[in-house]
C-alpha cells in the first residue's frame, strides 16, 4: 500500500507567504496614490457642489449666503461651513449653518491671498474675506493636498460666476 499523505509542507507554505508578501510590496503602494486622488476628488466634488448650492440659495432666498473656510491651529484649511451670518473665529453665536464638511484625512487646502470666507449674494460672488479684510482678487483659487503630495484645486471666477475644478494630480504610482 502506497501512504498518501494530504496537506502542504512547511517549506511550501513558508515560500507560499513569501511570494505574496513579495506581491503586496509591489501592489500597495502602487495603487495607494488611486486612493489619495480618489478622496481629494470627492473633497473637490463636494466643494464645487456646496458653491452651486450657496449661488443657488442666494438667489432663491434672495439673502447673503457664504461658505467660510474652517482652519485648523496651524493655519489649514481642513473644511468648511455653509451658512449665513458666519464668523471668521470659528464662533456661531448668530450664524444659520446650513452644513458643515471636513475634508478626508489628512487633506488640508489653502486659498489665494488667504481668503477666508467667500460671500455669495443674489447677484453672484458678492465678496472674499481674509482675516476681516476685504479680497479684490477676481480669481480665487482653493488647493487641496495630502501630506503623500497629491494635489488638486477648484477656482472660482468672481466676474462669471464659473468654477473650474483641476484634477489631483502628484504621486504617480
Amino acid at each position: 500500500m502506497a501512504s498518501s499523505s494530504a496537506g502542504y509542507t512547511l517549506v511550501e507554505v513558508v515560500v507560499a507567504v513569501v511570494l505574496v508578501g513579495i506581491l503586496a510590496a509591489i501592489v500597495v503602494p502602487r495603487f495607494s496614490g488611486h486612493f489619495l486622488r480618489i478622496a481629494l476628488t470627492s473633497d473637490l466634488s463636494i466643494l464645487d457642489a456646496t458653491v452651486s448650492q450657496a449661488l443657488q440659495l442666494s438667489k432663491t432666498q434672495r439673502n447673503t449666503v457664504e461658505i467660510g473656510l474652517i482652519k485648523n491651529a496651524d493655519g489649514e484649511i481642513t473644511g468648511y461651513q455653509l451658512g449665513q451670518n458666519l464668523n471668521l473665529d470659528g464662533s456661531t453665536p448668530n450664524a444659520t449653518i446650513f452644513k458643515t464638511e471636513t475634508f478626508s484625512a489628512g487633506t488640508i487646502g489653502s486659498a489665494t491671498e488667504g481668503v477666508r470666507r467667500i460671500r455669495f449674494s443674489p447677484t453672484g460672488i458678492a465678496s472674499l474675506t481674509a482675516t476681516n479684510e476685504a479680497v479684490t482678487t477676481s480669481v480665487i483659487a482653493i488647493q487641496l493636498s495630502s501630506p503623500e503630495g497629491v494635489t488638486g484645486q477648484i477656482q472660482l471666477d468672481r466676474s462669471t460666476e464659473t468654477r473650474v475644478i483641476q484634477a489631483p494630480t502628484g504621486r504617480e504610482p
